[in-house]
Order: C-alpha cells, then sequence, then structure tokens
C-alpha cells in the first residue's frame, strides 16, 4: 500500500512591520491611498544592489501580502 502526504511546507507568517522595515532601509518607499499601497524606491544615492533587492522585494509580495501592507499603513495613520 502506497502512502500519499500532501503536506505542504510550514509557510511563515508574513509581517508586514519587518518588511517595511527591511524595504526602507535600502531606499523603498511608499504611497497610501485610498484605493492602495504604491510601492517603489529611491534610485539617486543607492547602490545597484539595493536596487535589485528592493525591486525583489516588491515581485515577490503576493497580492495578500500587499493587501496587508495597506491595512498595517491604514492603521498606523490612526
Amino acid at each position: 500500500m502506497e502512502t500519499h502526504t500532501t503536506s505542504a511546507p510550514i509557510a511563515h507568517a508574513f509581517d508586514p512591520s519587518a518588511w517595511l522595515k527591511t524595504f526602507e532601509s535600502i531606499g523603498g518607499g511608499h504611497v497610501l491611498t485610498a484605493a492602495a499601497v504604491h510601492l517603489g524606491f529611491t534610485v539617486h544615492g543607492r547602490s545597484a544592489e539595493d536596487q535589485r533587492l528592493a525591486r525583489c522585494m516588491i515581485d515577490a509580495l503576493t497580492v495578500e501580502q500587499t493587501e496587508s501592507l495597506a491595512d498595517h499603513l491604514r492603521s498606523r495613520e490612526v
């Protein structure tokens, strides 16, 4: 008899505060509007490596993580 497993690897919970701290440390920034959070990064005065890392961080975000960032930023405005 064969046994098949459907267990997935353990996923780490996304921490928007920690993500923002790391993102900002390499020149990342954000603009929060009523509709969404818009992410970008500083080019002037930042190394090519910082720019690459910031771009990779943005690209790696899921829709759920982006929404979590927006919710976190909105909660800081109150």
